[in-house]
């Protein structure tokens, strides 16, 4: 429960699941007008639909594209020599490089 003499409020880090949002006025006096609500689901952001992979001089850069694009959404990348097949591998297996929308690996 959160109360604010603001006409916004924002809330920050909210945990994947479905929430449900009810607002009701409340002025100087304390009376309160009817509430309204809303459902909304926090969903973790889609895969890429492709992935453009660059190659440059001793360079490759990999940049994931969404099929809506979205500005807020970073990729975590990963690297490994060999092919990991099952993507549950991917932590253990691979080599974790950074975050952001794209990467370029030299070398």
């Amino acid at each position: 429960t959160a109360r604010t003499a603001e006409t916004t409020y924002r809330f920050r880090q909210l945990a994947l699941g479905r929430y449900t949002l009810t607002v009701r006025a409340v002025n100087a006096r304390g009376q309160q007008g009817d509430p309204a609500s809303v459902s909304f689901r926090i969903n973790a952001p889609a895969k890429p639909a492709t992935i453009e992979l660059t190659p440059g001089y001793f360079q490759i850069t990999a940049v994931p594209r969404l099929a809506v694009y979205d500005p807020t959404v970073q990729f975590e990348f990963w690297f490994s020599e060999k092919r990991i097949t099952n993507t549950a591998q991917v932590e253990k297996s691979a080599r974790y490089l950074g975050t952001g929308s794209q990467w370029t690996v030299q070398g």
